[in-house]
């Protein structure tokens, strides 16, 4: 009856009886749930705890049952351990069993933490994570030089960035306008359908003309972009962009050469008059200053000149479009300087007609390297872990791609390692979050100086790593590189003050020349580090690929030893 009560609980439940000295404890009775998750088997039943389980396991266990039988009272611990399907969190309590004032049985009862651990280690990245999405939100909007402003869906403005801020001084006295119909003093029936297309969940842009507070003419594009969430619209970005300097550039070399000059040679933008072969007969002095030319040089050269190999493909291309579609074009792309580095610019065409007959073409080009900095910080965020630096688990499978590609080909050696911080979690529990960042920090630091620049180091989340080895000559060569990461960990770590030793077991696969199962590789990897923790922790355990067993194979040997 007692064992199918036991039998009947989900969490696991150890039966342990206690030797008469009170310093060993033997396995007397489990219930299904510790077979089942632990791969207890009959044999093991009347076994010590250093019997069944592994050193490190064995001598935290008996620390815990000892204080049981010292104290005689019931305690409560967590732990963490290994088993096949990865690392598990346990809540356990001790309840000591009393006859003839000694303790003469201990009651385990553990319940499984590691799903609620998870959510909990998930939920304080989640939050960094927020947190530099935020931080990198703010960056962009409040230092972007384009007027930026968000709207609720009554048109009022909620907030507003330096440049919008200065483009309602430049047009209004008052700066501290509410509302984007008042900013813009346009309450035409076309400006006010573009915004409340935009609450309805459309984008939608104008081209809107204005006279700032000194009567001086303004021309701007006002872009509407809805914010979604959970499908509904919450409010709108508004984005304006001055075409001030293209419009007056475009109808000065109509109406006026003396009064493009005038306009062109004040604006930090690159403007140039292409002729109808496409040669720059003006340039504006803005070249010398951005580019480092001297503009008299570069009369009567072709535009392409100016640009990057592969912008001038693109280049001819957008060209020939505007010629035959009669309409202005705008294209990203590199212009080289004097000195042979190359820019990015925002590249506007406009052509000119004499009726159906191409006469000239006005170029203006305008700095977009900041915006191209946040493009690429934002692409590295998909393929770099925030805390670290490191390649992600996307990186590292792309790059594991191209080196088993390799090795299929052309057999160029190559090595997995998984790695795994010992009792990283104490760490955490004694010192804090903060504290374990820094030492997962210095931990990829450690592991990117020890190895070598082709090598890849990602970090898979947690206290959890691997590194890529390709080109590894032999299995006594990657045995020296196992060496010297080892010794590297050696060196206790100091955080803030603090002296801190932290192992690591490392699971080390490197595919041999048959039976290689290339699509399991990180499979194999996890089962040699799990085997390294199962045997102790703080070690490395090699197999090659092919020799590696299956966990249910190693289970039965287990089990028959």
């Amino acid at each position: 009856m007692s064992q199918a009560i036991i039998d009947a609980m989900e969490d696991m439940v150890f039966i342990m009886r206690v030797s008469d000295d009170g310093d060993c404890f033997f396995y007397e009775r489990v219930n299904t749930s510790v077979r089942r998750i632990l791969g207890f088997t009959d044999t093991m039943i009347g076994q010590t705890l250093t019997d069944v389980n592994p050193p490190t396991k064995a001598t935290i266990l008996q620390s815990q049952y000892r204080s049981v039988v010292e104290q005689q009272r019931t305690l409560r611990y967590q732990d963490d351990y290994h088993i096949s399907t990865g690392q598990r969190v346990t809540e356990s309590i001790l309840t000591p069993i009393m006859a003839d004032g000694r303790v003469t049985h201990i009651v385990a009862v553990s319940r499984d933490l590691t799903k609620q651990k998870q959510m909990e280690d998930q939920m304080y990245i989640s939050q960094r994570r927020l947190a530099l999405s935020r931080e990198r939100y703010k960056s962009l909007f409040k230092e972007n030089t384009d007027p930026i402003a968000y709207l609720n869906n009554a048109g009022r403005i909620v907030k507003k960035n330096d440049a919008f801020s200065n483009l309602i001084e430049t047009i209004h006295h008052e700066a501290q306008l509410k509302d984007i119909f008042d900013v813009f003093y346009h309450q035409s029936k076309k400006f006010k359908t573009c915004f409340y297309n935009t609450v309805d969940g459309e984008p939608n842009a104008i081209e809107i003309q204005l006279h700032t507070r000194d009567e001086v003419g303004m021309e701007l594009q006002v872009k509407f972009i809805p914010m979604h969430l959970d499908g509904v619209v919450q409010g709108v970005y508004v984005v304006v962009k001055d075409l001030t300097t293209e419009s007056f550039a475009r109808s000065a070399l109509l109406e006026s050469e003396q009064r493009f000059r005038l306009i062109a040679e004040h604006t930090s933008d690159l403007i140039q008059v292409l002729n109808d072969k496409h040669e720059m007969v003006y340039l504006s002095p803005s070249h010398e200053k951005l580019l480092g030319y001297e503009t008299n040089l570069l009369l009567y050269q072709p535009i392409a000149s100016l640009l990057s190999s592969k912008s001038k493909v693109e280049i001819e291309k957008i060209i020939a479009t505007m010629l035959s579609e009669h309409q202005s074009i705008k294209k990203e792309g590199k212009i080289i300087d004097a000195f042979g580095d190359e820019h990015w610019f925002e590249l506007q065409f406009e052509p000119i007609f004499d009726e159906d007959t191409h006469v000239q073409t006005i170029v203006v080009a305008r700095d977009i390297k900041e915006r191209k900095k946040y493009e690429r910080e934002l692409k590295q965020m998909a393929y770099q872990d925030p805390l670290t630096g490191l390649a992600n688990r996307r990186m590292f499978q792309i790059r594991l791609d191209q080196v088993v590609s390799l090795y299929e080909r052309h057999h160029v050696p190559f090595a997995v390692l998984m790695l795994d911080l010992d009792d990283f979690k104490g760490i955490n529990d004694q010192y804090g979050h903060e504290v374990g960042d820094q030492v997962i920090v210095e931990v990829g630091q450690r592991l990117t100086i020890a190895l070598r620049e082709m090598d890849t180091v990602a970090r898979l989340g947690g206290d959890e790593f691997i590194v890529l080895l390709p080109e590894v000559e032999d299995v006594e060569n990657l045995s020296h590189i196992i060496d010297r990461l080892e010794a590297r960990f050696r060196e206790p770590h100091n955080v803030e003050g603090k002296e801190l030793s932290v192992g690591i077991s490392v699971g080390v696969v490197m595919p041999g020349q048959t039976e290689c199962d290339l699509n399991n590789i990180l499979s194999h990897a996890d089962e040699a580090l799990y085997q390294a923790k199962r045997d102790g922790k703080n070690k490395s355990v090699f197999k090659p690929v092919y020799q590696l067993k299956t966990r249910r194979q190693f289970d039965d040997e287990k089990i028959t030893e």
